[in-house]
């Protein structure tokens, strides 16, 4: 006896293996006692998986609803896993009308920042850290809808349920497009005033041979020169200022003074070479940066014993 069945829309071997293995793993946690109330078959030619109970003492209610709530928790895994990213690249295609591949790609990363949390913080070839309360909460969100369907339905199309019933998980999707385009742009638009001003660093001729820069804290800047004298902070040349724009912060000031001297040369003494004013300061000078994280003329700048005549940035 047929207990559920759920079809797919658009039949591939990859998508349906996919939902096998998130019906599967959804039902690993059956109890033994419970573990026979029946098995899954496939159409693979129709892309349809049906569960069967092996008796018809075993098809009751109770046993009904754990099927149901096992499968809708299996369905929303697969949604989130193998639909959620292609319904982000579609809301950014339709609403947003981006159409590049590379434009979707940063966009959907955006995206992921959002849905998934705090917790995701690497790129590129870096695995990604997913925070489990932002999935459960929406994977229960998605789960719920289904086992209410089921209440009522013995079958579901699972890309028409997608399309027509989770109005409030679109809704979810669509805000975090909207927020995860602003995020491209702005990146977009940091990225290419970086090219700017490494394209105005190039055209200058070098004023200093070496620079080191001390970094002890957030807003704790101190130059130095070969000798490490202190360099007085020089005057913001009127062409960063305007590329800067007027009112400028503390990441904007470090950077108009190093461009203002011009080094060929720069060591930066910091703790925190992931901050984002390090980070844009070797976007922009690139080469000519090296990153010092302890040695034996730094270490007591971190420790603050190096006080005589710093010019700080504060």
């Amino acid at each position: 006896m047929e207990l559920f069945a759920v079809t797919l829309g658009a039949v591939s071997e990859e998508k349906l293996s996919c939902l096998t293995r998130c019906l599967s793993d959804a039902f690993a946690d059956l109890h033994r006692e419970t573990a026979d109330i029946g098995y899954w078959e496939v159409d693979a030619d129709h892309g349809r998986l049906a569960f069967i109970s092996r008796t018809p003492a075993a098809a009751t209610d109770n046993n009904r609803k754990l099927v149901h709530s096992l499968a809708a928790s299996g369905m929303a895994s697969y949604i989130m896993t193998e639909t959620e990213p292609l319904l982000l690249r579609t809301i950014a295609r339709k609403q947003f009308r981006y159409e590049q591949d590379e434009d979707l790609d940063r966009i959907l990363w955006h995206c992921r920042q959002q849905l998934d949390g705090p917790d995701v913080v690497s790129d590129g070839d870096v695995d990604m850290l997913w925070d489990p309360e932002a999935r459960a909460r929406r994977k229960s969100l998605i789960a719920e809808e289904l086992e209410q369907f089921l209440a009522e339905q013995l079958s579901v199309h699972l890309d028409g349920f997608v399309t027509f019933r989770l109005a409030s998980y679109w809704q979810e999707l669509r805000e975090v497009v909207e927020y995860a385009v602003d995020e491209f742009v702005m990146d977009k638009q940091y990225q290419e005033f970086i090219s700017l001003l490494r394209y105005f660093v190039c055209l200058q001729e070098p004023k200093v041979e070496l620079l080191h820069v001390i970094h002890r804290n957030d807003n704790d800047f101190a130059f130095y020169d070969a000798q490490y004298e202190p360099i007085e902070h020089r005057q913001v040349d009127r062409i960063v200022a305007d590329m800067l724009e007027a009112e400028m912060n503390v990441e904007d000031m470090v950077v108009s003074n190093l461009i203002s001297m011009s080094p060929q040369e720069i060591i930066i003494h910091t703790r925190e070479p992931g901050q984002q004013v390090i980070r844009t300061i070797e976007s922009i000078f690139d080469s000519r940066v090296t990153i010092c994280t302890s040695c034996r003329t730094c270490r007591p700048a971190f420790d603050g014993h190096v006080q005589p005549r710093d010019q700080r940035l504060t």
